[in-house]
């Protein structure tokens, strides 16, 4: 199954759920919990996944996914922003906090004396 430029595998609705909740970090029980069904059936759609995209593994198949749309959150030439692999917008990733403070205080070698060591 193709979509219909021959270069994709054509995804489920349900696939898609499953890929973009395992690509939002889900775990096999978190993603059944989420979806309403059990851990079995997560495992047989990512399977079902595996074998459409070629990906021997979770790690591929997140690569793969990530690499359909480019960067979450990119914009198009036409100035859409990309959507992830459910369709839904990609979450914002938090500026990094610079990192400062202060410094840690300097703690003694030991508070026993040398000639009880």
């Amino acid at each position: 199954m193709t979509d219909r430029s021959g270069s994709r595998p054509a995804l489920t609705p349900r696939e898609g759920q499953v890929l973009s909740l395992l690509v939002d970090g889900g775990t096999y029980w978190s993603i059944a919990r989420h979806l309403g069904i059990s851990p079995h059936t997560v495992d047989t759609y990512l399977r079902r996944l595996r074998g459409k995209t070629g990906a021997a593994n979770r790690t591929q198949l997140i690569v793969w996914a990530l690499s359909a749309t480019g960067p979450p959150g990119a914009r198009h030439a036409s100035g859409e922003i990309d959507t992830g692999p459910a369709g839904r917008p990609a979450p914002e990733a938090p500026e990094a906090a610079p990192v400062s403070g202060p410094a840690l205080p300097a703690t003694p070698r030991s508070t026993i004396p040398a000639q009880e060591r």
